[in-house]
């Protein structure tokens, strides 16, 4: 029973870690295809006469709520992954402290990612 339960568990691992690099692609795709968008709106504002702060304002009005609202989305999904690997690891009496060390990398690859925008913007 152990053994069939530590199989099981390593399995629940392996598919959340899994399911966890595809969200990854998923957003990252998603966040290039949005950066796109807001290179060719900024760069048709600064075309049109705006200045650089009002295109760069213009910019965060526009797409700030979709950036939100994907960013929403993404935390929801690795949320389901997460909840779902702990009950997992909960039935079949793994150690839990794996979600965390999860849900902690998430945040900091995303708050990278965040650093990383702002710093494009100015």
């Amino acid at each position: 029973q152990k053994e069939d339960n530590t199989a099981k568990i390593n399995q629940a691992v392996s598919d959340a870690t899994a399911e966890m690099y595809r969200l990854q692609g998923v957003y990252y795709a998603k966040l290039g295809a949005l950066e796109g968008e807001v290179i060719s709106f900024y760069n048709a504002q600064i075309s049109s006469g705006v200045t650089k702060n009002r295109a760069k304002s213009l910019v965060i009005s526009t797409f700030s709520g979709r950036l939100y609202a994907m960013e929403a989305e993404a935390d929801g999904a690795v949320e389901g992954v997460l909840s779902t690997l702990s009950a997992k690891l909960k039935q079949f009496g793994g150690d839990t402290s794996i979600v965390s060390k999860m849900r902690s990398e998430y945040e900091s690859q995303k708050t990278a990612k965040i650093v990383q925008y702002k710093q494009k913007i100015g």
